[in-house]
């Protein structure tokens, strides 16, 4: 009791633990709603339009890294560190998003074209594409991160999510054809992007003070140029299967395919809310090496075991679940959930190593983790899926993850001592220890 009562009164807990719950209110809806408004368009559609559509949204995930660029870790990071210098790094940072939006539409656009696809398909990718200006816009995020007052962007995102939700589902009950779904898919973020921009414009410094420095871009370039890689090796390792599915299987395959995937994301949002809150804790402890240990052995801990305690639930409930949800045309999928679980425990853990990874300067290790998982996307997959079908196609699945987690043993001495750490911080009894030290003054 006592420890909860110090608790209470320390501000930067408070402080943190405000900005924890904001997340997980902003992401919990977003989710939450996507995933009802998901089901009721999977059930309007049936299994082939609905994989389909996930199919055009999969193929305009393949090229986000060229929006993101692998810099939002990076602004948080140097807003953190250098709050007196925000015009500058913000003006850069959103000028080198909107030039990665513009290859990316042309890049996107281009590789449709070259493919063998229909041109209903084309001009869905297209229609997906368009909500990538709000992606882009969406860099305003590190802003609001590192000034631990997430609460503006969650209100816009929640607002966005409701609204869009509506739509979504007034488009399932009046039969609307996918070209709508597929706009909506990208609206809703350019809709939430453009709240944000408002509150940011009257309530803080406003856009019109950003100044655009070609150095600070080097800067920030120079920092992100290895997460760009890594997102991009991410974003085959996550999307990758559609393609591969598109080619060797049908729509059907991929719409109960996507069930899964999407299905198993909603778990995900639990540790990605976490890291993402507690990433500027962990940065203002990194001048005490004891305390830093810590903060990150807590995160490993309660990532890992946290999500092996939803998989474990999620998996008695599974098939019954996805049949009640999304009808008896989705039975497949539901016999599958369990395998694709599998993979809660080894991403939740990979939250915390890419974190570490940007603290530590180890960018180059993140990208052979990632490496790692697209080569294991790509080649696994395709093997899985070319003689298992749909089943193939889920085993694979974790095993992606698991193969970024074995490149990453081609690394250096400091990377293969982090494997040892996180080994060593997942054992529930160094959870004692680490409870203990936690309350020491080590700063």
């Amino acid at each position: 009791m006592k420890a909860i009562y110090n608790a209470l009164k320390n501000p930067d807990l408070l402080r943190y633990g405000g900005n924890t719950a904001w997340l997980l209110a902003e992401r919990t809806t977003q989710m939450g709603l996507a995933f009802i408004v998901g089901i009721f368009i999977a059930r309007s559609l049936g299994p082939a339009a609905f994989g389909l559509l996930n199919f055009a949204i999969s193929f305009g995930l393949l090229f986000a890294p060229l929006v993101l660029m692998g810099m939002d870790q990076i602004l948080v990071k140097e807003l953190v560190t250098r709050p007196n210098e925000e015009q500058v790094i913000l003006g850069s940072g959103m000028t080198l998003r909107f030039i990665g939006f513009g290859i990316m539409v042309t890049a996107a656009a281009g590789s449709s074209f070259l493919l063998d696809l229909d041109g209903r398909t084309r001009i869905m990718i297209l229609l997906v594409l368009l909500g990538y200006t709000g992606v882009a816009m969406n860099g305003i995020d590190a802003f609001f991160q590192a000034r631990v007052c997430v609460r503006y962007t969650a209100m816009a995102t929640i607002s966005g999510s409701v609204i869009f939700a509506a739509l979504n589902l007034l488009g399932c009950f009046y039969r609307f054809d996918l070209y709508f779904f597929a706009l909506t898919n990208g609206m809703i973020v350019l809709f939430s992007a453009g709240i944000k921009w408002w509150i940011y414009n009257h309530s803080f410094s406003g856009i019109r003070q950003w100044r655009c420095s070609g150095r600070e871009m080097k800067n920030i370039l120079r920092q992100s140029h290895w997460l760009f890689w890594q997102l991009a090796m991410n974003a085959v390792a996550a999307n990758i299967g559609y393609l591969i599915l598109k080619l060797v299987c049908d729509d059907q395959v991929i719409g109960f395919y996507s069930v899964v995937i999407k299905v198993t994301a909603c778990f995900v949002v639990i540790p990605e809310v976490i890291c993402l809150s507690l990433f500027p804790l962990v940065i203002h402890a990194a001048g005490s090496p004891a305390l830093y240990r810590r903060r990150l052995g807590f995160l490993y801990f309660g990532n890992f075991w946290g999500s092996m305690a939803i998989a474990g639930g999620v998996f008695l409930a599974g098939k019954f679940l996805i049949v009640l949800l999304y009808g008896g045309s989705y039975v497949q999928p539901g016999e599958l959930l369990w395998i694709g679980l599998l993979y809660l425990p080894l991403g939740a853990i990979a939250q915390v190593f890419s974190r570490w990874c940007v603290i530590e300067g180890a960018q180059k290790a993140l990208f052979i983790f990632s490496a790692g998982q697209a080569a294991g996307a790509v080649v696994i997959t395709w093997v899985f899926a070319e003689y298992g079908g749909l089943a193939g196609a889920v085993c694979a699945y974790p095993l992606v993850s698991l193969n970024g987690w074995l490149f990453c043993l081609f690394c250096g001495k400091q990377v293969r001592r982090e494997l040892k750490n996180i080994v060593s911080a997942l054992l529930p009894f160094n959870f004692r220890a680490f409870e203990k030290g936690e309350g020491k003054n080590d700063d």
